[in-house]
């Protein structure tokens, strides 16, 4: 299966249908009323929707994951202080 059919077919969501349901009323209220900035609008939502992006596209707003370290732990010297009774 190629690239593109894959994934055009394959992880749909609750998100993608949002986007895909926005992007058609839009695109449809574009057509309607002869706007043609809504229906670069429009457009942007379809396309999110089947190539499975969001805003950000390729996941560039994540935050980075940071590798766990394991702590070192340290040798403590300390000396005992005796109190007067």
């Amino acid at each position: 299966m190629s690239s593109i059919q894959q994934t055009l077919t394959s992880d749909w969501h609750l998100m993608r249908f949002v986007r895909l349901g926005i992007g058609l009323v839009i695109g449809f209220n574009a057509i309607q009323d002869g706007n043609g900035l809504l229906g670069l609008l429009s457009g942007l939502f379809i396309i999110q929707a089947l190539s499975n992006t969001g805003c950000c596209g390729a996941g560039a707003c994540s935050v980075t994951k940071q590798e766990s370290k394991t702590p070192q732990t340290e040798e403590i010297s300390f000396t005992e202080i005796n109190s007067p009774k």
